[in-house]
């Protein structure tokens, strides 16, 4: 028989296997290191939450970005009724003002015309 009930060597052995600093090689972001388990998976669960919230803020300031984007693109591209009402009747005004001062020039001249030809 390997153990028996009450001996307690396997888990001091284990114990101990925890405890011994280890050398680990670089990996992901963490260099190389002589350290013990503990410390490794310390480490290495704040390398992955450090890389993690340095998404969240990168993705957070992307979504900013994108909904600047969006909403300068609707302003830019979005038509005002109102205002292009305001513009085509401004529109027509001038050009039945200019279509009046044709109709007055022609009559001029042609109360000139009939004016010299007398």
């Amino acid at each position: 028989m390997v153990a028996s009930p009450g001996d307690n060597r396997g888990l001091l052995a284990l114990q101990d296997l925890f405890n011994q600093a280890h050398p680990f090689a670089s990996a992901g972001g963490l260099s190389g290191r002589n350290v013990t388990f503990n410390d490794y998976t310390a480490a290495l669960y704040q390398e992955v939450a450090s890389k993690g919230n340095a998404i969240d803020i990168s993705k957070k300031a992307e979504d900013t970005r994108l909904q600047v984007a969006t909403q300068n693109q609707s302003s830019k591209s979005g038509v005002n009724l109102d205002e292009e009402l305001a513009r085509m009747i401004v529109l027509q005004q001038a050009y039945n003002a200019g279509a009046r001062l044709i109709t007055v020039a022609k009559q001029l001249s042609d109360e000139l015309m009939s004016a010299v030809g007398r």
